[in-house]
């Protein structure tokens, strides 16, 4: 600091302007980051809502019924005979599979599937996030209800990951509390031992969103190109203000006084000034233009 005490004002300001930009560039980075995963996971969890209520219309009404099984999604529970028309049931964990199948072969950005770790299907099997996921909200559960956590997030390399708990409500018993009362369908299917044994409020599993990390340029419209280029302008013209308003009329007034100083006086050195000025540098000229002519008026007097 001492050595930049001793720099001329041009030195100090850039060092000024510099530490300027890099902390604004600095907190513009902060807010677009936390921008862009605040618009993740607005993004995420509208998806996983979409998810709860689609898994809610089916649970509601126990299962959904459909006369045609394509052969990506041939899966069913039961089936039913009505006329000639053959009838498959679908319950809620097989729709959802389906529908999350659906959207992964669509080639969207964001998928999700439903996963828990007491699964039925080999197909849900959790992943390393989804088992931490699933771990944590457990472990979450003897907080108080204000307290306990609504989401796991994370970002694995340039994909984002979220995922929210999947809860046991009361409708939810008929197929994962008792197994001696469970639909027979669903024992023949899965057996008597896994996924039973709930209650109300328990973690059931989780459902997991998944989609393409956010750019820092696209979530934050100050991160552009045209932006940075205005700030950057913005501080330049603050440094050729100063430079015009200030530095050179000091320097000149510099030059002036040190041929005061050497007998080399200009009388209209320090003409350049506004009077009634409220401008800090032309109250400075003004003084130093009437000690130059008090300087040469008895300077003057002395000559006779």
């Amino acid at each position: 600091m001492m050595g930049l005490r001793k720099q001329s004002i041009y030195v100090k300001f850039a060092v000024i302007l510099l530490l300027a930009i890099g902390l604004t560039f600095g907190a513009g980075y902060i807010a677009a980051d936390n921008l862009r995963i605040f618009l993740m996971r607005s993004s995420a969890q509208a998806v996983a809502e979409q998810v709860v209520a689609f898994r809610s219309w089916i649970s509601a009404t126990g299962m959904v019924w459909v006369d045609n099984l394509n052969k990506q999604d041939a899966d069913y529970l039961s089936s039913t005979k009505c006329g000639s028309t053959v009838f498959y049931s679908k319950n809620p964990a097989l729709a959802t599979r389906e529908l999350s199948d659906l959207v992964k072969r669509s080639n969207v950005n964001t998928t999700f599937r439903v996963t828990s770790d007491n699964y039925r299907n080999p197909a849900n099997i959790p992943d390393a996030f989804e088992a931490r996921a699933i771990f944590a909200f457990k472990m979450n559960m003897a907080e108080p209800p204000a307290r306990q956590k609504r989401y796991i997030e994370q970002i694995d390399g340039n994909r984002y990951r979220f995922a929210v708990p999947i809860r046991i409500e009361e409708r939810c018993l008929h197929c994962h509390g008792d197994a001696a009362v469970a639909p027979a369908e669903v024992v023949e299917r899965y057996g008597n031992f896994r996924a039973f044994g709930y209650k109300v409020g328990d973690i059931r599993g989780i459902i997991s969103v998944e989609m393409p990390v956010t750019s820092l340029l696209a979530a934050s419209p100050m991160l552009n190109p045209i932006s940075i280029s205005l700030v950057l302008a913005a501080f330049l013209l603050n440094f050729f203000l100063l430079k015009k308003v200030i530095l050179d009329r000091v320097k000149a007034m510099t030059a002036a006084t040190d041929k005061l100083i050497h007998g080399k006086a200009d009388r209209y050195a320090f003409d350049d000034h506004q009077q009634n000025s409220r401008d800090e540098i032309d109250g400075l000229c003004d003084t130093l233009d009437q000690l130059q002519r008090k300087v040469l008026s008895d300077g003057d007097a002395k000559k006779f």
